[in-house]
């Protein structure tokens, strides 16, 4: 008897481990590790869109578009979800936000329901997706991060928002391509701000999902990595993305 249940024991930690595997999806709470786990990166930090002390509502829009990523809110019941808000980096530092410098898209919810989200709808061709975060009010939260992939499968995660201006950060990778990163706060939570979208693939993915088949895998056929040197928590082997045109 003892044998058999022993026996069963290794078999249900056998398939949660190989369920955990097969559905390939990582996710990271450090940039710098999800930094190493993928490549291409590429940082979008919401400047340009606004003046540097200005700020504009996409209530009319609906979603912002900005870097072929579309940041739309949804959710919330019959109040709304409320609409994603640029701002620009003058407001940052003051007593209202104290984040980090630099412009950043805020999204406030309506009557803080626990019911509304923000998705990202990702480009093609994305295997990596990681963002930095603050809670709004109360600085100090708990935030659920769901990923979705084009086979149909998702990965939730729970983060924990640090006291200001810290950044809370989350990413994933994926052997397959990533459709959408949504973002949902708990109830009695105002919002969230939202700096260095970045997106790019994932460094283990060499497969028929992977867009760019002709590249050739030999690391010294690579150009090589340049660093570059931002605001927040970007770190070297990261690109800036441009500002977005007028028509976003």
């Amino acid at each position: 008897m003892t044998y058999r249940i022993l026996t069963l024991i290794v078999l249900l930690v056998f398939c949660f481990f190989t369920a955990a595997a097969q559905d390939g999806i990582d996710s990271f709470t450090d940039r710098g590790s999800f930094s190493a786990a993928a490549r291409d990166l590429k940082v979008h930090d919401f400047e340009g869109i606004v003046p540097n002390s200005g700020f504009k509502h996409y209530q009319r829009e609906g979603a912002l578009n900005y870097a072929g990523i579309e940041f739309r809110p949804g959710g919330g019941a019959r109040f709304g979800p409320g609409p994603v808000i640029v701002v620009g980096a003058w407001y940052q530092a003051g007593p209202a936000y104290e984040t980090t410098t630099g412009a950043k898209l805020h999204w406030s919810t309506p009557n803080q329901p626990g019911n509304a989200f923000l998705t990202a709808n990702l480009p093609s061709g994305v295997t990596a997706v990681g963002t930095d975060l603050w809670s709004a009010q109360p600085p100090q939260s708990t935030i659920e991060v769901t990923v979705t992939t084009a086979d149909g499968k998702s990965r939730t995660e729970s983060i924990t928002t640090p006291a200001r201006p810290a950044a809370g950060f989350i990413g994933f990778t994926s052997s397959s391509p990533i459709v959408s990163l949504r973002i949902t706060p708990p109830k009695g939570q105002s919002g969230l701000i939202v700096d260095n979208f970045t997106i790019g693939k994932s460094a283990g993915l060499r497969s028929g999902n992977d867009t760019d088949r002709n590249e050739d895998p030999r690391p010294e056929s690579r150009p090589p990595i340049t660093a570059s040197i931002g605001p927040g928590n970007r770190t070297p082997g990261q690109t800036i993305a441009p500002p977005p045109s007028n028509s976003d």
